[in-house]
């Protein structure tokens, strides 16, 4: 029995001493922080290769993302008229994402639960909200058939008392 806590607690230690500093990593999460605007998955599924296509992948998707909120009106949520014609190229690669099995998620506009896996920039103080509410995304959630890859980075709203 005491050789299994062993190999237990190092393992721990070994998987600890691979870790970036600065970061914790749950049994649970799929992500390995390596900096501000790279992290890449850490999934088990498929082969070597594929996992290989998953970073990328979901680079690809954060900045198509940016792309797409750059392109859209917010009052009208329509293509901007400048960039109208371009935005056919954007949903293009929405789609090929979709049939990878990548999600972007924005949480935009949805109420704010402590245990979200998103992490949260900044709270702000915001008049006209009833309850706490995500404000702004800054980068989305993405995910590879419904596993995490990377987890998002969002602006939550505090109800003005």
């Amino acid at each position: 029995m005491r050789k299994s806590t062993r190999s237990r607690s190092k393992r721990a230690k070994a998987q600890k001493k691979n870790e970036p500093r600065g970061t914790t990593q749950s049994r649970h999460s799929s992500l390995v922080a390596r900096g501000p605007s790279d992290q890449r998955p850490a999934t088990s599924d498929g082969p070597p290769e594929a996992r290989e296509l998953l970073g990328p992948l979901a680079q690809i998707a954060t900045n198509a993302w940016r792309l797409k909120v750059r392109m859209i009106d917010a009052e009208t949520g329509e293509p901007k008229e400048q960039t109208a014609k371009l935005y056919r190229f954007v949903e293009g690669l929405f789609r090929a994402l979709d049939e990878a099995g990548i999600q972007v998620v924005d949480k935009t506009g949805k109420p704010y639960d402590e245990g979200m896996p998103e992490k949260v920039i900044s709270f702000e103080q915001t008049p006209g909200l009833a309850r706490e509410e995500i404000i702004d995304t800054v980068r989305p959630t993405i995910r590879w058939r419904e596993r995490p890859l990377c987890n998002g980075e969002i602006i939550v709203g505090l109800p003005v008392i």
